[in-house]
């Protein structure tokens, strides 16, 4: 990626799904703290990470495929990926685990028969359980750092996963689907630029009475410099 090229932006994605029997707004926004064994919250998340590598091949894919609420055995035996990598629920009373991803490359399914989704490969993905069932799962949707361009583009794709699967934008604190017309963009463009804006933009979407999700681009270094590099 060109350092001559002043749009050449780099971002990431970030969601965080929780059941709804939750309130919306006692979302946790950290999954460190949607990792604490005595959380009892069930939920989704996708959130953005540091430090992401340049890799100069795409390695070829596992595939890790789950949804909420179900459990661990299901999981390895449904999933490429060796999950039994990590620390496996069961091991005390709160069924408390989880599995961590930190190499290329994984592709995530939810495979929510009606609302599920498919990310693209990552190199990062980290999966909590409690009570021996999926409880969250966060993720970076991405395999490296993205000009804003390509980056805006995937986040359309996504977007357009999660219109399909019925999701809609919560009313509650009047999200609405991200605007990826020129005019759209642009805006956008400014506001990853903009520490007012936090340097990131997001949405609540939900699916009545069964999840919820933020999905949210974000800006993570050198987003106030002359060319507004962005970072995941």
């Amino acid at each position: 990626m060109s350092t001559a090229q002043p749009r050449a932006l780099t971002n990431c994605y970030t969601t965080i799904t929780q059941a709804l029997s939750v309130p919306l707004n006692k979302l946790p926004l950290e999954s460190d703290e949607m990792r604490h064994p005595r959380l009892k919250k069930i939920g989704f998340v996708l959130a953005c990470i540091g430090g992401m590598v340049w890799y100069f091949h795409e390695p070829k894919p596992t595939m890790i495929s789950l949804y909420i609420g179900q459990p661990f055995a299901e999981v390895v035996k449904g999933s490429t990926y060796p999950i039994r990598g990590g620390v496996e629920p069961g091991l005390d009373e709160t069924g408390f685990g989880w599995t961590d991803v930190y190499k290329p490359s994984v592709i995530l399914r939810f495979n929510d028969p009606q609302h599920g989704f498919t990310h693209p490969p990552t190199t990062f993905l980290a999966i909590t359980y409690m009570d021996g069932v999926v409880a969250t799962v966060a993720t970076s949707p991405m395999l490296k750092k993205l000009p804003f361009d390509q980056a805006v583009e995937l986040l359309g794709q996504l977007q357009q996963q999660f219109q399909r699967g019925g999701w809609q934008p919560w009313a509650g604190n009047g999200s609405v689907w991200f605007d990826l017309s020129p005019a759209g963009k642009k805006q956008l463009h400014d506001n990853l630029r903009d520490i007012r804006h936090g340097w990131a933009e997001e949405a609540w979407l939900i699916v009545p009475d069964k999840y919820g999700i933020t999905f949210r681009i974000k800006c993570a270094a050198n987003c106030d410099s002359k060319w507004g590099w962005i970072a995941v």
